[in-house]
């Protein structure tokens, strides 16, 4: 049986390593990091992303890192300020 602090560590684990998630996406785009940047993702898992559209899977993650800009040819830095983490069993929104 799972005490009430259980599930409460266990969320404040989870919030972290999406925490964790976001922060190495940005530094994996900006730095040209792919395989951290595909890390970020199940082999299946999607991302929309602004005038590129619906990316599912690595392929599609992978080609659109690819046509992205890194340093050193163009420097530039994502800034997460304060994600809302929404945890609904397995599933989190952010």
């Amino acid at each position: 049986m799972t005490t009430e602090i259980e599930k409460r560590i266990a969320s404040l684990e989870a919030e972290r390593a999406i925490l964790k998630t976001l922060h190495t996406y940005g530094h994996a785009l900006d730095y040209g990091r792919e395989k951290d940047f595909l890390d970020c993702w199940l082999p299946d898992g999607t991302l929309d992303w602004p005038n590129v559209g619906l990316l599912s899977g690595h392929d599609d993650l992978r080609k659109a890192f690819r046509a992205h800009t890194h340093a050193p040819e163009l420097f530039h830095k994502h800034v997460v300020a304060a994600p809302l983490i929404t945890l609904e069993g397995d599933i989190a929104r952010v």
